[in-house]
């Protein structure tokens, strides 16, 4: 590809994240104008990075709590910090779920009883297997396993509890084939009585974000993510299509926080029952601890967006290590997703 064809490429990629960052805005009522003044600001901040940011988003997070600049604006977030940050080339095969036991050996991660890679079946070792065998070994270790797409697996699609009992090869292959032949098939989670509180029906998440920057791994920010009604996962969709999920955030040590948010960021008072604001996440200094060791073993990749579980036995367990994280709702939920920070991962994005 020439140079002309590599510019007019950049164009549409740019044009791309910035329409997708805007489409993402939720449709909730968030009335706050920017002033000239506040959009100077924003400007000073982050149109050092080539690209003028759109307002819409600081728009969003003044509405909730206020004008900051120091917010990431989503397309500035998309378009230059993460590919920065990030080795977007690697993320693909980095991001593939079958191989989390293997890159993450050591650490905790949920048991895995087989895989499915390119329509070829292998078990918990990667050792080839036929359908029949990875039937057997499912039936032999529990009554319900869960099976999800390998691969990115964007908002819980694809994600489904099976009965061994049930299956034969011919519906093993069928579950293959519609996750596009790459999947994974795991242990039921049993997670703590705290995260269970907040939807007993979906495996509630604790999304945590770290940042390398020099040869320390900072972690910004965290929040429990969980299902509405009968969802399965912690996030979903209602029958019209519409996104459905809540969120609270957690602070630095630990406890949660005020308000309840929904998927279109609007604030919930904290009606989870037996709980209060204020009151602590147990296991959270262990899941933090598995975050920055997860890290640590990932070297093309500055900032992550860990998904995590707590056990029953409030141990953690990693579920996901998003290479790609989206940062506006859980800025919306904690503020600034660099902080005081800020400055700096602008000033090495700029060297990058």
């Amino acid at each position: 590809m020439g140079i002309l064809g590599r510019c007019q490429r950049a164009r549409q990629q740019r044009a791309k994240f910035k329409e997708y960052a805007i489409d993402e805005v939720p449709k909730g009522d968030f009335p706050y104008a920017l002033s000239k003044g506040e959009r100077a600001a924003v400007d000073s901040k982050w149109g050092e990075l080539r690209y003028s940011p759109s307002y819409r988003w600081h728009e969003v997070f003044a509405s909730i709590h206020g004008f900051d600049e120091h917010y990431v604006p989503a397309d500035s977030w998309f378009m230059y910090l993460m590919p920065k940050l990030n080795d977007r080339k690697l993320i693909q095969a980095w991001s593939d779920k079958s191989y989390l036991p293997k890159i993450f050996e050591g650490l905790p991660v949920p048991e895995s009883y087989g895989f499915c890679i390119k329509g070829r079946f292998y078990d918990a070792n990667y050792q080839s297997i036929s359908e029949e065998k990875l039937i057997g070994t499912l039936r032999n270790k529990a009554s319900r396993a869960i099976v999800k797409p390998s691969g990115k697996t964007w908002r819980g699609h694809g994600v489904a509890v099976v009965e061994p009992e049930t299956l034969d090869p011919v519906s093993l292959r069928k579950l293959a084939s519609d996750r596009m032949g790459n999947c994974i098939f795991q242990a039921v989670i049993e997670q703590s009585q705290t995260l269970s509180m907040f939807n007993s029906n979906s495996c509630n998440i604790v999304r945590v974000y770290t940042l390398r920057l020099g040869n320390e791994i900072h972690v910004l920010s965290a929040t429990v993510r969980f299902g509405v009604g009968d969802s399965i996962t912690d996030v979903s969709y209602d029958e019209n299509g519409e996104l459905q999920y809540r969120t609270v955030g957690v602070t630095a040590d630990g406890r949660f926080k005020e308000n309840i948010y929904d998927a279109l960021l609007q604030a919930r008072p904290f009606d989870v029952a037996e709980m209060s604001p204020g009151d602590a996440l147990p296991g959270y200094n262990r899941v933090v601890e598995a975050c920055r060791l997860a890290h640590s073993r990932m070297h093309h990749f500055d900032l992550i967006g860990f998904d995590m579980c707590i056990d029953k036995n409030n141990e953690p367990l990693i579920i996901e290590a998003n290479k790609e994280p989206g940062l506006p709702f859980n800025q919306a939920v904690n503020g600034p997703a660099f902080g005081d920070m800020t400055d700096d991962v602008i000033a090495y994005c700029k060297k990058k």
